[in-house]
């Protein structure tokens, strides 16, 4: 199970992101999403460049 979080990547707090990697099949390069404060990860990921994140509901809680 995933939330979709859209439109803003600014809409996380301590959320890093790692540098692109090139896509498998895809084609096009993903991102992943870690906690910045504890280095969790990864809890989501994206696609490069876009406006939809997705984050695991086993990974994360929301407070």
């Amino acid at each position: 199970k995933w939330w979709l979080i859209t439109p803003s990547p600014m809409a996380f707090e301590n959320v890093a992101f790692s540098r692109s990697i090139p896509g498998q099949g895809e084609g096009r390069a993903r991102k992943y999403l870690a906690c910045a404060e504890c280095e969790l990860g990864p809890i989501g990921w994206c696609w490069e460049g876009g406006t939809q994140y997705w984050v695991s509901v086993e990974r994360v809680g929301y407070r």
